[in-house]
């Protein structure tokens, strides 16, 4: 049996969503997105995201 999506992705669900709305809504929240990100680029760039791994010794040492 296949499963049916749900929600903005099957446009069916709770509420029906018309494709145009959908992807009107999807633009927007990429727009909102990329704005957050223009926002904190001097801080993601000023800031490793994740601590350098230690390098492993060279065999057997």
């Amino acid at each position: 049996m296949a499963t049916r999506r749900r929600g903005l992705q099957g446009h069916i669900g709770f509420y029906k969503y018309d494709p145009e709305s959908v992807a009107a809504y999807q633009a927007g929240r990429m727009r909102d997105f990329g704005a957050l990100l223009t926002l904190r680029e001097p801080e993601l760039r000023a800031e490793p995201a994740l601590p350098e791994r230690p390098v492993a010794p060279p065999d057997g040492g």
